[in-house]
Order: structure tokens, then sequence, then C-alpha cells
């Protein structure tokens, strides 16, 4: 029987695979220890980011960007942070998502939040360290037994025989308000790197101010305010004093038309106490009726233009339209006037100075369809008025002349027939020795309202001119005779004889007018 000596190719074989076998394993353990290191790691700069901005967020929520990425040892992180409302009670929130490059590069993410406290001021995690450490601990063993030596490098630049620029010994800063400062609301008292908040006392600011910046506090890393009184100091490194910056307060005031136009601008911003002005466009047959406002200061209608002033808070006006009213009135002639509404009918009474007639008007032709007169009533009608105007009467004299005439009717019983009438008022002298009847007519024509007209009668010295029974006038006779624009016609009717006691009573001279 052969023995065979040494190491076989197959134990060799076998060796070698289960000395891969462990080479794997261990390689596998490493790989997964250095997973669990890096994912620890990144784990331990989220916490520490997390931390880091709920803590400053609960001071200063603009400390704490919305999105912000952290450098890590094995990643990025980016860190997202968010706040509903900054008061008693509210939660902070902050989220920080990251690859993990061990596992395919997949998402991974930590979140935390806290919650504001629920007294007015926020206690700061620091100071509570700070607080405790400085306490006495009577139950600890090593009680009364002074701290070991500091390892921190203090051969810095602050003045150690200074305690109050001395960091190394200094824990607590005082930031402190320059001016209008609100009782213990008007300083803080902050441990050294920690953020520091003050508040200003609005009712002590003049009015129409508003804080828009703060100044001071040189050696902190930010100044900053927020709400319009708070002002917020990061990373406080010595006692210091900030200065509220003041602005002008600015109001916007908004404008409306509640129907029956449109205005401009629709609003405007304007300063503390200042003043805007807006244009109206009205809508045919529209115009201004009342402002209806919403404590917009003074508000003022000037023509189009709408005015508002000493405005104190943003605010909004409405301009109430109606309907339009114009108005005409009569150059002179009593000065009448009528006041309808838009698209309407007016009516004005004119004086007519006497001898005169109203003839025509002129005025309001583009304000309306058509200017009519009444000559008989003295009127003048402007039809469906769109805007205010005035109209002056055009006049005519009046033609006052009038036509008249006087008759003469002789009748003769007498041998002698020469006569003479004598009209010189409007006819001269008219004689004719005639026969027994003689009629003569003779017109004129007068502008006056009546004329007196005298007539004489001359014939021979032996005759007479009856005037009644066996009376008469001898020779001659005349009368005057009242001649008017309503009689206009007068007749004279005489009888003459050659002797008086020939005259009847029939023979009486006649006068009579007609028209």
């Amino acid at each position: 029987m052969t023995h065979q000596r040494g190491v076989g190719l197959i134990e060799v074989l076998i060796a070698s695979l289960v000395l891969a076998v462990a080479v794997v394993g261990t390689s596998m353990l490493l790989v997964d220890s250095v997973r669990s290191l890096s994912d620890a790691s990144i784990r331990s700069d989220a916490l520490l980011a997390s931390a880091d901005c709920l803590e400053a967020g609960r001071l200063d929520p603009g400390s704490c960007n919305a999105t912000q990425s952290i450098a890590s040892i094995r990643t990025d992180l980016t860190r997202n942070y968010s706040v509903a409302a900054v008061t008693e009670g509210s939660e902070l929130g902050v989220s920080l998502t990251w690859n993990d490059a061990f596992n395919d590069d997949s998402a991974r993410s930590m979140s935390a939040a806290v919650v504001v406290p629920d007294s007015a001021r926020i206690i700061k995690p620091s100071l509570l360290v700070a607080s405790l450490n400085a306490s006495p601990n009577t139950e600890s063993p090593d009680a009364g037994v002074s701290p070991p030596p500091s390892d921190v490098d203090d051969s810095g630049s602050d003045d150690e025989s200074n305690p109050e620029t001395d960091t190394d010994r200094v824990t607590n800063w005082t930031v402190s308000l320059s001016a209008y400062g609100d009782g213990s609301d008007g300083s803080d008292t902050v441990a050294n790197g920690e953020n520091a908040m003050v508040k200003v006392d609005l009712s002590s600011v003049p009015a129409g101010q508003v804080m828009t910046a703060a100044t001071g506090c040189d050696d902190a890393t930010s100044v900053t305010v927020s709400g319009g009184d708070t002002i917020f100091v990061s990373d406080v490194a010595s006692n210091c004093t900030v200065t509220p910056v003041f602005s002008t307060q600015t109001y916007t005031v908004a404008a409306s038309v509640k129907s029956g136009g449109s205005i401009t601008p629709s609003s405007a911003t304007v300063d503390h106490n200042g003043s805007a002005s807006f244009e109206v466009t009205f809508d045919t047959g529209k115009q201004f009726k009342r402002f209806k406002t919403d404590s917009c200061g003074t508000a003022t209608m000037s023509g189009s233009t709408a005015s508002v002033t000493n405005v104190t808070e943003d605010c909004a006006f409405e301009v109430e339209t109606e309907t339009a009213e114009y108005t005409v009135t009569v150059n002179g002639y009593g000065n009448d006037s009528d006041t309808v509404d838009y698209d309407k009918d007016a009516k004005v009474d004119v004086d007519v100075p006497s001898g005169q007639v109203l003839s025509g008007a002129t005025g309001c032709e583009a304000e309306s369809s058509s200017v009519e007169i009444d000559a008989d009533n003295e009127e003048i009608t402007v039809n469906d008025l769109t805007n205010s105007c005035s109209v002056t009467p055009v006049f005519e004299a009046i033609d006052t002349s009038w036509t008249g005439s006087v008759r003469v009717e002789l009748t003769q019983y007498s041998s002698n027939k020469w006569f003479q009438i004598l009209r010189p008022q409007i006819c001269g002298m008219f004689g004719k020795n005639n026969g027994k009847k003689h009629n003569t007519t003779c017109s004129f024509t007068s502008d006056a309202a009546s004329k007196s007209v005298t007539v004489t009668i001359n014939i021979a010295s032996q005759n007479f001119i009856c005037t009644g029974n066996k009376t008469g006038v001898k020779g001659s006779w005349s009368t005057t005779l009242n001649i008017s624009a309503s009689n206009p016609n007068a007749k004279v009717i005489l009888v003459r004889r050659g002797g008086v006691k020939q005259c009847k009573g029939s023979d009486a001279a006649k006068i009579t007018y007609s028209n």
C-alpha cells in the first residue's frame, strides 16, 4: 500500500475557497460599518442643523432660511424651514433631506419641530444651561471642587483685566434701546453669542412714522427689524445699544365709482396726512351725488376731480352718481332760469322791452336739439337739454303806426256855394264852389297813440253853419277831432243855410268816430 506525503491539490483548492469566503465576509462587514458610520455622521449633522435652526427660529424666523444647503462630511444636506406664525403656541418646523450615497443614492430625510413657549419671553436653552452650571449642586459628590483649568486659548485681544470685555469671563451681554423703550421689553440680556430681542414703544413714536431699520450693536452679526416694533440682534458679543430708524408711513387709497362712470387711477399710495387726486369720467347724463368713504380723511369733489386729504390709514372711497341736472339762463331781460334733468326741455320767460316783440334767440344750440320761441307768451324753450347754457333773446320793433281819415259832409241850402275846408294837420285846405252836396275825405298815417285834427269850415259871411234849431255860427265853424288808433275814422256832418232862422234841429253839426 502506497501512502502520499504533502498537500494535495484538492486540499489547496478547498483552503483557498474558505479563505476567499472569509475575506468577502470581512469586506462586507467593513462596508456595512462604513455605511452605518456615514449615516450616523450625516444624521448627527442634520440633528445639529435642526437644533440650531429651531433655537434661532424661535427668536427670529428670518435667521433660518426657508431653503438652505449645509455642507456635511459625506454629502450635502438641504434644510427646509417652515412656520405658520411666530406667536405663542405656534409650531416651528424644520426638515432635512439628503441622498444616501451608499444606497443607490436614495433620498433620506429627518424632521423636527418645537412649539413657541406660551410666555411672553422666550427662554433660550443656552441661558438655561448657563444658569444650571452657575448653580451649586449640593447633591453632587464633586460639589465645592474647583473646575479643572480651561484649555481654551484666552490669549486673544480681549482685555482680561476688564470683566465687561473679557469674553472668557463675561457670560451675559445686554442690548438696550437708545430711545422709544417700552419698560422691560426695551432691553434684553443674553449669553455671549446668543440672539437678543427688544421692543419699541410705538405709543411714543411720532404719528405717521414706521420703523424700517435699526442701527448700532456693530459687534453683532446682524441687526434686523420685524413686525414694526421688534428689533433682533444676532450673535451678541458685547453690551450695546440699538437705535430705531423710522420713515414716513404710507397708505393705500382705493377708489371706485358705484355706477354711472369710471375713475382713474383705481388706487394711490399716500404719505401719512397726505392727499391724492383722482379723475372721474361720468357716463352721459350722470353727475356727482356724494362720497361713500371708509375713514378716508376728507373727500371733496371739484368738477371731475375727486380728492382725499389728511389720510391716516389704508382706506377706500366710492363715488355715487345721479341723473345730471342742467340749467338754462336768460342773458338779461329778467335773467330767468330753469333747471331740468338731462335730456329734458327747459323753458324760460323773457321780459320783452316796450315797443318790441320777441322774434328769436341765440345760444344753447350745441347743448340741445332745438331752441324755440313763443312770442305771444314771451317764452323761450330749449329742447332735449344736455348741458348748462345761456340764451340771448332777439327782438324786433313793433309797428305802431295806424291809418286814419277825416270825412266832411256839407249840405248847402244857400244860393252862395263858396266854401273852404281847412285840415292843416293832415290835408291842408280844400275849397270849391259846388252844388248842394259836398263830401271830402282826407286820410293820414300816425304812429302816435292818438292824433288831434282841427277842422275849420269857412263860408260866406252872411251864411250860417247850423248848430241847432234856429242857431248857428255865422261865416266860419271850427272843431277839434281827437282820433285814436282804436277809432281812427272821424266824420263831420254840417248843414249850411242862408239865415240862422232857417236852421232846424236836425241840421245841428254832428261828429262821429268809427274803426
